[in-house]
């Protein structure tokens, strides 16, 4: 009895450890395409150029989260072009 206990316990985190794994490359796939497609909307919803460019390439992460906000603000505001 004490034995089938052991092996459903290694069993069970064998699985454990696979589904982990699963969730791991699922999050390494999903994370880089989701931030591809923010930055295709991104160019494609907005006008201001200036806006656009130091929200994607400006040195200080204030700077581009800024310029982000503005962006999302701007579709809210006015919608597709």
């Amino acid at each position: 009895m004490e034995l089938m206990n052991e092996i459903t316990i290694e069993a069970l985190n064998k699985v454990a450890k696979d589904f982990a794994e699963i969730g791991r490359c699922t999050v390494n796939l999903i994370v880089p395409f989701m931030e591809q497609v923010s930055k295709t909307t991104s160019i494609l919803l907005t006008d201001n150029k200036k806006i656009l460019h130091l929200a994607l390439h400006h040195s200080k992460a204030r700077v581009r989260k800024k310029n982000s906000n503005r962006i999302i603000r701007e579709i809210g505001r006015y919608g597709r072009r």
